[in-house]
């Protein structure tokens, strides 16, 4: 190995750790940044279709299975990381019309 791919070997490692320490694309960071940005889409008291909505143009699928319930998701890549998944699950009213609980599930990532 020459002398110029072993420094550059090293930057990249050396890299990786510092941002691997500051959270930087981690999934503990992409949770936090998802809990931050949430309220701005999906809040308790809005409208079903307007919380779907907002959740579909921000990248999320959303599907509504038998009960009062939806789950919203989308698959992201990180910094270090090859994907990760981030659900939404919002807890309906009895008639399906406004979302009375939201929980932001841990995001799964999968490594490189």
């Amino acid at each position: 190995m020459s002398p110029h791919a072993r420094r550059t070997d090293c930057r990249l490692a050396a890299f990786a750790a510092v941002a691997g320490l500051a959270g930087c694309g981690t999934a503990t960071s992409l949770k936090e940044e998802l809990d931050r940005a949430t309220p701005s889409m999906a809040a308790p008291g809005m409208p079903r279709t307007d919380a779907v909505n907002h959740l579909t143009r921000a990248g999320f699928a959303c599907q509504a299975p038998a009960g009062h319930a939806a789950t919203c998701s989308r698959t992201r890549n990180a910094y270090l990381i090859a994907g990760c998944m981030e659900r939404i699950d919002l807890g309906l009213d009895v008639q399906d019309r406004t979302v009375e609980r939201v929980t932001v599930q841990n995001v799964l990532c999968a490594g490189l």
